[in-house]
């Protein structure tokens, strides 16, 4: 076909040709002189009807190319398209050989990239994309974006085949990043058979091709976009062409208003990466473990690129076993190297958005990979990259719209393990994990053990400590006591024992060794090691100075442990005497557990009354204290359970679940809800106790704390016993019994062996719960 110029240019030469004035063409065309030289003159650059068009047409005797390279140029459906919309009538009025199918019809272009065949997973997010392509018009462009390798391309070209009968005039394809939009213009106009190299203009040829565009049903995909100027020239009218543009970007001033999807990695508990590995290993996947392919999976972060590029390695390269890729990935130095196939490659697709920061930005998210956990904050972020809050804050927000990394929440964000790996290859400032460190010892102090806000942090925290080398283990002893209490009050043990350990291996600073060995040592009285506990107490009493917090704490812990033992008279003397120092040095946590030991001595010497008066006193001093006034408030409450006094206890135990639930003290309140359950037993309320012990149990097994969920799981066991579902009752309370052998929870043990027995012999049992003092 001709160039499509302007209307104005086309409609000049075809009637220049002709020989007629305007005039004249008025005449034969029955059409206002004022209306054709206002054609000619280009103040009409597209006319509003195409039947006036057809008038011209048919004075000026066109063929049937002129007439639709007239349509064209004024932006309306080709002569073919046109005709078939006119009624039958009008149609025997036009000249027979506009009526004449075309001789010279193209096939409609089809240029998405082959299908991929392993293509796996993305159904909803297909089934969404394709419903919003295949409306009949489209008021906003459609925008895919997300991280590089994490499946745009894939997810474009499998949408390109699923749409391709719907869309009549086909489906163009452009990769906006390598070509210029001057050639991507050539290009389309070329798929419908013309030419428009005489445009030599962007905005010429912009507009011409838009003309094109503007009545056919058709897509096209902008493929690996990175600026608005790659794009907006190609843009065509709003109408029945769909645009779908896929980008690393999420700022990009095009897409304001548009349609937007994230590809995110694969659903890390769906089945989506062993689907891929199926695909590409076939029948050979059968030789590979499924838990083997699942730790792969997971320890790539469900990363698709990386996933291809795993299972091809597996799949024609000889000698791997998925044991040990698994193991060569697991080392985070060997990790990236080993993510590459011929081309494909996860260090080069995320060097291409590394490229476009400038310095300090790449500073900044080298500073991004000492977080380890699920996200992190701007303030930390701000911290060790020793910049503001608001540079930070800036910073990540340029991340992120480079999906460097992706937002988690309210001033959050989160990093892609394979991204960390990255960012931790880049060159980073020395004094960045100490000044994390420093921050990290501030939020401790400031967040105590008990609250939501220290749980969001923990896994960073984690992170450095393992992070640190020999040379950094100093500067993180700080951490490893601000975190010793967490440890304990979540029941880590096995954490605690081994961060205590390997702080008083490294520490040469006597002001910190107490402190390792006091908490040491209380974890170890919690395992029921008491010799070792009293060894590791009498040494940190031994370096603490008295008339000192520590030397409080110390006294007080060592009454725990001499309580215990049943040395009644010694542990007396520890609580009196750590009692007397508290006081005088109004240390209110040392306050509340010496108070709170002493009203259990009185409960084991059965001196209820005056367990009640320790209780009060300590009451009256802590008020709302946290964890005090919750834990003295739940052991007042449990005398009167003891006593059989059930509703005071509630009030009791309701008084103190509502601090534990405002203060975010989630052990407190997955305790007292246990309690609470305890009263709803008494009284045979079995739907009120199954609803509070699932909410207690699914407290604790985010605590991760295996004594809670023991005795949590014996009250539960007896209560669907009591329901009558006896196999739902076997199954918790042989949990129980392995929680409570595993973490050596004593009291529970004759009650669950107790209700099995009733279990086997299809009896019922009483009910017998176990509460927390």
């Amino acid at each position: 076909m001709s160039d499509p110029f302007t209307f104005s240019e086309t409609l000049r030469q075809l009637v220049d040709a002709s020989g007629y004035t305007p005039g004249q063409l008025a005449q034969l065309a029955d059409l206002p002189k004022t209306t054709i030289v206002n054609w000619l003159n280009g103040r009409v650059i597209r006319p509003r009807h195409g039947d006036p068009l057809l008038q011209l047409g048919r004075a000026l005797r066109l063929t049937s190319a002129e007439m639709d390279d007239l349509l064209t140029a004024a932006q309306h459906p080709s002569l073919h398209e046109f005709i078939s919309q006119l009624d039958q009538s009008i149609r025997h009025t036009l000249p027979e050989q506009w009526l004449a199918p075309s001789t010279n019809h193209l096939p409609t272009p089809f240029q998405a990239p082959p299908d991929i065949p392993y293509f796996v997973g993305r159904e909803t997010l297909l089934t969404e994309l394709q419903q919003a392509l295949q409306q009949e018009t489209h008021q906003t462009i459609y925008v895919l974006h997300g991280m590089g390798g994490i499946g745009k391309t894939a997810v474009a070209t499998r949408l390109a085949y699923l749409c391709r009968p719907f869309f009549e005039d086909g489906v163009l394809w452009a990769r906006v990043d390598i070509s210029e939009p001057l050639n991507t213009l050539q290009s389309v106009a070329r798929a419908f058979g013309y030419d428009v190299s005489g445009h030599t203009t962007l905005t010429e040829r912009s507009q011409t091709v838009r003309g094109l565009l503007a009545h056919r049903q058709a897509l096209l995909v902008l493929d690996n976009a990175e600026a608005s100027e790659q794009i907006r020239p190609l843009l065509p009218p709003t109408g029945r062409c769909a645009v779908l543009v896929t980008s690393r970007r999420q700022d990009l001033a095009v897409f304001v208003g548009a349609t937007r999807w994230e590809l995110t990695p694969f659903a890390h508990d769906s089945d989506t990466a062993v689907q891929l590995f199926t695909r590409l290993l076939g029948p050979r996947v059968a030789a590979h473990p499924p838990d083997t392919l699942h730790a792969i999976a997971q320890t790539l972060g469900h990363h698709p690129l990386a996933l291809t590029i795993a299972a091809s390695r597996l799949a024609y390269e000889t000698g791997w076993q998925a044991s040990s890729l698994l193991e060569r990935l697991t080392a985070a130095s060997q990790r990236l190297p080993t993510l590459h196939f011929e081309t494909a490659s996860i260090n080069a697709s995320f060097q291409v958005s590394y490229e476009g920061l400038n310095t300090a930005e790449r500073s900044f998210l080298a500073t991004l990979s000492l977080f380890g956990g699920d996200s992190f904050s701007a303030q930390a972020a701000a911290a060790a990259a020793a910049c503001t809050l608001w540079e930070s804050e800036d910073r990540l927000r340029r991340l992120a719209s480079l999906s460097l990394i992706q937002p988690h929440s309210a001033q959050r964000y989160t990093l892609h393990p394979l991204m960390r790996d990255f960012a931790q290859m880049q060159s980073q400032d020395a004094s960045t994990f100490e000044r994390l460190v420093r921050y990290y010892e501030s939020y401790l102090q400031t967040h105590p053990p008990h609250t939501a806000a220290l749980q969001l942090e923990y896994d960073n925290i984690v992170h450095l400590l393992e992070q640190a080398t020999a040379a950094e283990q100093e500067a993180t002893l700080p951490l490893i006591i601000a975190l010793a209490p967490y440890w304990i009050t979540q029941g880590l043990y096995q954490a605690a024992v081994t961060y205590l350990a390997r702080g008083l291996t490294s520490t040469k600073h006597t002001d910190k060794r107490p402190w390792l060995l006091r908490y040491r040592g209380e974890v170890a009285r919690l395992q029921q090691e008491m010799t070792l506990a009293e060894s590791l107490l009498q040494e940190a009493l031994a370096l603490t100075a008295a008339e000192t917090s520590l030397h409080t704490a110390v006294l007080a812990e060592l009454g725990v442990v001499a309580s215990c033992e049943g040395r009644t008279a010694a542990a007396a003397t520890y609580f009196e005497q750590a009692l007397q120092a508290a006081e005088q040095e109004r240390n209110l946590d040392v306050l509340a557990v010496v108070l709170e030991e002493l009203g259990m001595l009185a409960i084991s010497a059965g001196d209820y009354e005056k367990a009640a008066v320790y209780f009060a006193r300590g009451l009256d001093a802590l008020r709302e204290h946290m964890p005090g006034g919750v834990t003295l408030r739940k052991s007042w409450g449990a005398i009167h359970f003891l006593q059989g006094d059930y509703e005071q206890a509630a009030a009791l135990f309701n008084t103190a679940f509502a601090l534990a639930q405002t203060a975010g003290y989630q052990s407190g309140q997955a305790t007292l809800l246990n309690n609470l359950a305890a009263v709803d037993m008494v009284a045979q309320d079995w739907s009120a106790a199954v609803e509070k012990l699932h909410q207690a149990d699914t407290l604790a097994q985010q605590l991760a704390h295996g004594k809670m969920q023991a005795i949590i799981c014996a009250n539960l066991g007896q209560v669907q016993l009591a329901l009558q579902h006896p196999e739902q009752a076997h199954y918790t309370l042989q949990q129980a019994a392995a929680l409570g052998q595993q973490y050596n929870v004593t009291t529970i043990m004759t009650k669950v062996d107790a209700a099995l027995a009733a279990y086997a012999q299809k009896q019922s049992l009483p009910p017998n719960p176990t509460i927390f003092i």
